[in-house]
């Protein structure tokens, strides 16, 4: 039991330094809406309950282009039910997206953004939230 206090105690110290790591590094940075279309079939899907679902991925980009990186994070709509799952669930149900979704959603804004970037690499800073470093070729 007690193994257990001190795993939950670290997990919480480490979200919250996450979280600091955020505030300081993107407070003030303008927030950028951004859609990733699915490649493959259509946006919408009609459920047989007249529901209609969205394919696409919804980020939120905190972008610092002086600093080639970006905070990613998943749109608020989604991080709230990432929230839900994991407290309906005491932690336990799998609803974190893979790193990979992340990295192709931050791929996607830079290729839209109209500079020619690529990710570098990208680290996780307090679950759903990720920084991406990018390297851009230099303007002609």
């Amino acid at each position: 039991m007690r193994a257990i206090l001190i795993l939950v105690s670290c997990l919480i110290l480490a979200s919250c330094s996450g979280i600091h790591y955020a505030l300081e590094n993107y407070s003030g940075v303008e927030v950028q809406e951004h859609i990733v279309v699915p490649k493959e079939g259509p946006r919408y899907i009609e459920q047989p309950n007249g529901v209609r679902v969205d394919r696409a991925a919804h980020f939120r980009i905190f972008d610092k282009p002086t600093e080639s990186r970006l905070m990613i994070t998943p749109s608020i709509g989604d991080a709230a039910a990432i929230g839900l799952v994991k407290g309906a669930t005491f932690g336990i149900a799998g609803s974190d997206a893979p790193e990979v979704i992340y990295r192709n959603g931050a791929q996607d804004f830079l290729d839209k953004s109209g500079r020619s970037c690529d990710v570098r690499d990208i680290s996780l800073i307090a679950t759903p939230q990720y920084e991406v470093r990018y390297t851009c070729a230099a303007a002609d």
